[in-house]
């Protein structure tokens, strides 16, 4: 389906083309936002767009662009619908660290329960073993399993040919990675 079918079904409130699209855009949009937003502190601290930040901006622009089809505000595209995202989010945020300017990162991204004596244990431990083990790895296993990447965009990140290439050296950094983590006590 191209951008201007999808337009029109949008328009004439199809839900399965909402479904597509919501779909289709998410993992790249929202990963874009990790990578490219970012806010300066009062303090000069530079904090990124969290994983959280970025899926309620995506949610937010993915209702705001449908809303702008169905009231007749956006007729015809002249980019395509996933250009129209990614600038919507950017001014969602844009917007957002407007309202948070003066309030300190800290306070901002402060965990307000402590973990549990268990979760913290794991947490060290996983801490530990990242450390032991090299930038590359350290990196892809970061982008993978924590920033929820796909391999595609991580081979892009990091210089590889394409995906599969980078799926067989997570598998084998993840396999160090339990090595590791079995030798910690």
């Amino acid at each position: 389906m191209n951008d201007q079918e999808l337009l029109n079904k949008l328009k004439n409130g199809d839900e399965k083309a909402l479904e597509w699209m919501y779909v289709s855009n998410r993992s790249k949009s929202t990963q874009y936002a990790i990578k490219k937003f970012y806010r300066k502190s009062t303090e000069g601290k530079i904090a990124y767009c969290t994983l959280d930040e970025a899926i309620e901006l995506y949610h937010e622009s993915i209702i705001t662009i449908v809303e702008n089809i169905r009231e007749g505000r956006l007729v015809n595209l002249s980019a395509k619908v996933s250009t129209y995202l990614v600038a919507t989010m950017k001014n969602k945020w844009r917007n957002m660290t407007r309202k948070r300017r003066h309030i300190p990162l800290d306070t901002l991204y402060d965990v307000s329960h402590e973990p549990a004596d268990e979760d913290r244990h794991i947490q060290t431990k996983v801490r530990k073993a990242l450390q032991k083990m090299d930038e590359k790895c350290r990196q892809m296993l970061t982008l993978r399993y924590f920033m929820e990447w796909e391999y595609e965009d991580i081979a892009l990140t990091i210089g590889r040919k394409n995906g599969s290439v980078v799926r067989n050296q997570i598998s084998r950094c993840r396999k160090r990675f339990k090595e590791i983590i079995d030798t910690l006590t």
